[in-house]
């Protein structure tokens, strides 16, 4: 996406928001100046206002990131930045029906092979995902948050936090991994087993970063998620992991 277009498109979702926001004031000030609305309400309204001048502030961070020139393993990609229409990497197989990006396909099992060699097993359980699969997901998690009595709107949303939504998904862009045993398991059993020690200490040396770590989702705009494991090339990993930073961080320093 050009430096132009992503300018252009934070211009209109910021006049959107600042008109959202505008709305609201005024209907303050009426119902204010009428002592008709309860001050309960007020506060709601005041909230919302707040909550609307973070989201601009979110998109100013979008789109400063978005319209700097960098290499490809740092492409910033999220629902600020999808993936470009009809987008689909170059593929190799580095497990059995398991694909990545052919450009880390080396670091994949490189770094599979390193931790095998000191005894620990690194499951690939999914690589790249096609739109179509990743849209078949993502839908599934908003019928299920829909099905506990949630409006479609906030079922979007609380999906959007789990699943990334289709054409913003680093699966999709072959540039992420997730690891983890075949049977379904926690994130805390996850987090306390032999592979998640190794990822910590090891996987910054092949390049690769843990994409969600804990209590970050107010910048990555994702929920914590172990498994989830982006290649962003030796140097970045390791500046990122020394200085326990996010990526979305990183893109800002360097």
């Amino acid at each position: 996406m050009s430096k132009k277009k992503v300018l252009l498109i934070f211009k209109r979702q910021r006049m959107i928001i600042l008109a959202l926001s505008a709305a609201f004031i005024i209907l303050i000030i009426i119902f204010a100046a009428t002592n008709s609305w309860r001050s309960s309400q007020r506060q709601t309204a005041l909230e919302e206002i707040e909550a609307l001048e973070g989201q601009i502030e979110e998109l100013e961070l979008a789109a400063e990131l978005a319209a700097r020139e960098r290499p490809w393993y740092l492409t910033l990609i999220n629902q600020a930045n999808p993936l470009p229409d009809e987008f689909e990497p170059s593929l190799v197989e580095v497990a059995p029906e398991r694909g990545v990006d052919a450009r880390i396909g080396d670091a994949v099992t490189g770094m599979i092979n390193a931790a095998a060699a000191e005894g620990v097993h690194l499951e690939i359980v999914v690589a790249h995902r096609s739109f179509q699969r990743q849209s078949e997901i993502f839908l599934s998690r908003m019928v299920e948050i829909n099905a506990q009595g949630i409006n479609m709107f906030e079922a979007y949303r609380e999906a959007a936090r789990a699943i990334e939504v289709p054409g913003t998904s680093e699966y999709q862009a072959g540039l992420a991994v997730a690891f983890g045993p075949t049977y379904e398991v926690s994130a805390e059993t996850f987090v306390a087993s032999q592979e998640m020690q190794w990822l910590m200490a090891n996987a910054r040396t092949f390049g690769f970063i843990l994409r969600y770590p804990e209590n970050r989702s107010d910048i990555t705009g994702a929920e914590f998620n172990p498994f989830h494991w982006r290649y962003v090339g030796v140097e970045a990993a390791t500046i990122i992991a020394e200085q326990n930073i996010t990526l979305e961080e990183y893109l800002l320093q360097h």
